[in-house]
């Protein structure tokens, strides 16, 4: 304790002030320093979510594409433009696909056959007429033959965009590579606002064409599916996406302009590193991506709350030396003692962002602090010595507790305020989560903490409750939880979209059996010349071919679906691996692979299907990928059913994964794929799906070769 003569003394009241004051400064710039790199992380976040939602953004066209590509194919190559209206109203384009300022179809063709194909859209469409950009003479035609709507895009049917190398460029590359390939940075013709836009080409072809023969490609070429795009459509989508403090700038790789932000970037309230750079591959193109702070209310407001409090803390440690000094000087009487306790307790009450809520043994409210006063909208007046905390309570949760209590202490636990003092003198949790009801009948969770009130002889007097608002975090719970949903669907988007092409293939080889088998048919019949047998077995291929593409579709449509809120059922993982197997066949015949299954398929796991399947895309498509290039290339998934748990593992032909990668491939957004080929997300969204279920996904080296397993106790399945 300090003494009397210490206080007499100037140079110990400034020696004590003065190490007080430090301290202060030391705690609260540690604080401040703390706070501003937990917002600068979230800055890098942020400006790192940026590619992944231009690419989702982006890609997501691609089924647009693919639907016109679908009406093409089923109508010979060539639907009338009645056919394509009526399928772009049913297919609602603007809500599907936003952003798009429509879908059409561009067709590639010789100049000898220029006037015959000219004479047949004028048979369907008078009007039609071609019209160039500019003069490139000797060289096949790339003409839009239809567009949807057309009554927003009169401008671009007919156009030659052959006749421009920006547009020409980008729709060769798309025939040659066979992928969606946008353009670079051009003026749109049909475009309402300034600044530049986008045309996206996907290839089609009149048949299945031979892996790498780049000829064959150009031999079996119909034309494009196309979209045009203006650049505002994607910079609205991703300035509602992000956060607004950051500026975002894009540059395509040949170093036109995308978007260029006019916002001011203040250097003293940026991220500490400056502009951040990413780079983006998207439709065969790369796209340069800048990124900053405005001049962010955040660190502002860190930077004056610290001082803030730094000279209130200062100010109460000062005074509050100086009236200490006052009252060992003073010798006050006992009663001015007791009268100084009481306005520090107040203090310290009401001083509290807590609720504080005491009662005496019988229930009666004793304390009632103002942060339970502006909580709960009841003066301390009302309360105080009048009623119990059954007022703020819910009766049901109160008889739920009393009945749970009397289970874990083996007596029966009366409903009522008994409740809550045996929870407090003999659980051994005295914290949990209720609902509050203030005053105006407004009902919301918090966290009840409560504590006995002993006196020398340690029995009960009374009891004090500390009261925490849990409305603001389950919101937060809430809002996290979404965005975990809306990263594992976007994640499930991204496989979509990798086996869409695969998809499409697997769907025309039955498609292309089913138009052979017809066709013998209608032969058959023109020729008067039926065979009942071979009649019989060729409707029998057709209906089993039918049922194939029915299995196609049926897996696609299950796995593209939201599923986030599906409940758990029990069901046998053979019908999950033929359910995924449907939707990757195509990529493992593609890239050579060779893929078997071993152990009892019939064993069931209590899960969400579609978030299994999941799963195991993700985990063949990363092992088709690592050993596409070797020359031993296979894929065993193997079920062990023990006692104890259901072991799922992935194994592949892979010689493992390196030391560096293994601490890392788990996180979010790290990825060891070229540019563009890979998200980050899929390690991540897997491990999260497995434990949501209670598993555990885990990585190991198995004789030699790459391993991945999903673990699941029993107590789960």
């Amino acid at each position: 304790m300090f003494k009397k003569s210490h206080f007499n003394d100037s140079w110990f009241l400034v020696l004590l002030i003065s190490l007080g004051l430090s301290l202060i400064g030391f705690v609260i710039f540690e604080g401040s320093k703390a706070i501003k790199n937990e917002i600068a992380y979230d800055d890098e976040v942020s400006f790192k979510k940026v590619s992944f939602i231009l690419k989702e953004k982006i890609d997501s066209y691609v089924h647009g594409l693919q639907g016109m590509n679908g009406v093409y194919l089923v109508s010979d190559f060539d639907p009338s433009p009645q056919l394509i209206r009526k399928y772009a109203s049913g297919r609602n384009f603007y809500n599907n696909f936003p952003g798009a300022l429509g879908y059409g179809f561009v067709r590639r063709v010789s100049n000898q056959s220029l006037p015959k194909y000219l004479d047949k859209r004028k048979s369907w469409t008078p009007d039609f007429k071609i019209s160039k950009l500019s003069d490139l003479e000797n060289l096949d035609s790339y003409i839009i033959e239809v567009i949807e709507p057309f009554e927003k895009n009169t401008q671009a049917r007919g156009l030659d965009v052959g006749s421009e190398f920006k547009r020409r460029d980008a729709a060769t590359k798309a025939m040659y590579s066979a992928e969606a390939t946008l353009t670079a940075p051009i003026e749109l013709v049909q475009a309402k606002k300034a600044g530049p836009g986008f045309l996206f080409f996907l290839p089609l072809y009149s048949q299945p064409i031979a892996p790498d023969n780049i000829e064959d490609r150009k031999a079996k070429l119909i034309g494009w599916s196309y979209v045009p795009i203006h650049s505002s459509a994607l910079i609205d989508y991703l300035e509602k996406s992000i956060e607004s403090h950051l500026v975002i700038e894009l540059k395509d790789s040949n170093g036109d302009w995308i978007y260029k932000s006019n916002k001011k970037v203040d250097r003293r309230y940026s991220h500490p590193d400056d502009w951040m750079d990413d780079t983006l591959s998207v439709g065969g193109r790369k796209w340069i991506i800048h990124g900053a702070v405005v001049p962010d209310s955040r660190y502002k407001f860190v930077d004056v709350a610290s001082a803030i409090i730094l000279l209130l803390l200062s100010g109460i440690y000062t005074a509050g030396i100086f009236k200490l000094r006052k009252i060992i000087l003073s010798k006050e009487s006992s009663e001015d003692h007791v009268a100084e306790v009481e306005s520090f307790t107040s203090a310290v009450l009401n001083g509290s962002n807590y609720g504080i809520i005491s009662t005496f043994k019988d229930g009666t409210i004793t304390t009632f602090n103002k942060a339970a006063e502006k909580m709960l909208g009841y003066t301390s007046e009302e309360i105080v010595g009048l009623q119990t905390p059954g007022i703020l309570h819910d009766p049901g949760e109160v008889a739920a507790m009393a009945d749970k209590l009397s289970k874990e202490l083996g007596h029966e636990v009366p409903v009522g305020f008994e409740t809550f003092a045996i929870m407090a003198e003999e659980s051994s949790n005295p914290t949990a989560e209720w609902t509050y009801i203030s005053k105006n009948g407004d009902r919301f969770p918090v966290r009840l903490s409560v504590s006995v009130v002993r006196d020398r002889s340690e029995a009960a007097i009374g009891y004090v409750g500390v009261v925490e608002d849990l409305t603001q975090i389950k919101k937060m719970e809430e809002t996290i939880e979404q965005q975990r949903m809306g990263i594992i669907v976007a994640g499930k988007m991204a496989a979509l979209g990798e086996m869409a092409a695969g998809v499409a293939h697997e769907i025309n080889n039955p498609l292309a059996i089913i138009s052979g088998r017809v066709g013998i048919l209608l032969s058959m019949v023109e020729e008067g010349d039926i065979d009942k047998d071979f009649l019989q077995e060729g409707l029998s291929r057709i209906d089993a071919t039918c049922l194939r593409i029915e299995k196609i579709i049926k897996g696609l449509r299950s796995f593209s679906r939201d599923s986030a809120n599906d409940p758990l059922v029990l069901v046998e993982f053979g019908t999950i691996i033929n359910d995924t197997l449907s939707l990757c066949r195509e990529r493992l015949v593609k890239n050579d692979v060779t893929l078997s299954v071993e152990g009892d398929i019939s064993s069931e796991l209590l899960c969400r299907p579609v978030q299994i399947s999941q799963v195991l895309i993700n985990l063949i498509g990363n092992s088709i990928d690592a050993i596409s290039n070797l020359q031993e290339k296979w894929i065993v998934i193997r079920l062990e059913n023990t006692n104890k748990q259901l072991i799922i593992s992935i194994t592949d032909s892979g010689s493992g994964i390196l030391p560096e990668v293994v601490e890392k491939m788990l996180q979010p957004f790290f990825t060891t794929k070229d540019i563009g080929k890979g998200t980050g997300l899929g390690l991540s969204i897997s491990k999260g799906i497995v434990e949501s279920h209670n598993g555990e996904l885990v990585y190991s080296l198995y004789q030699g070769h790459t391993r991945f397993e999903m673990i699941f106790s029993r107590n789960t399945l």
